[in-house]
């Protein structure tokens, strides 16, 4: 299900869809889909429990842009949004267009479990949302570690110019 956050009667759905139900949530930029990005949601799901969900959070074009730089993302967030949606075992999913929508998902659905990826294990970034009462903040190492989306771009870069360099 895609809903969307600014939407008073799509978050008041996902609300009453959701009620009693053990939330999960996570949220990243998913570009250019790759099996580490799908271990990683398995694995979230899975931390929810049989009656649990996950709701993940596409991060927008736009907050993209500022971390990665202009050329990214590659995939269009609309895309993104679609893949991730359906995945087995993505319950719900939307854009998630500020950091701050972060914290406002966690206490508007009542959020149970944050998952966070290992890169936030030794971080000291504050992750918003995690104050609220009963918000368990859950590391998923990775099970798999393929390359990033970031290393896979620059080799599909890195062959397309040793091709184009080979035929002039």
């Amino acid at each position: 299900m895609i809903f969307n956050l600014y939407d008073e009667d799509d978050v008041r759905l996902i609300q009453n869809a959701f009620a009693g139900k053990t939330i999960g949530f996570t949220s990243g930029s998913f570009d250019l889909f790759h099996a580490t990005h799908g271990a990683y949601l398995d694995a979230c799901r899975r931390h929810c429990g049989h009656d649990g969900i996950l709701i993940v959070g596409v991060d927008s074009d736009h907050l993209i842009r500022i971390r990665k730089g202009a050329d990214r993302p590659i995939v269009p967030e609309i895309d993104r949004l679609f893949s991730v949606e359906g995945r087995k075992g993505v319950a719900a999913a939307f854009i998630l267009g500020t950091v701050e929508d972060f914290g406002l998902v966690v206490k508007l659905l009542g959020v149970k479990y944050i998952f966070k990826n290992q890169d936030y294990a030794n971080s000291k970034v504050k992750i918003l949302g995690s104050d609220e009462p009963g918000v368990e903040v859950i590391i998923v190492p990775d099970s798999l570690r393929t390359q990033s989306t970031t290393e896979l771009i620059k080799k599909v870069s890195a062959t397309g110019s040793k091709r184009r360099t080979k035929q002039s």
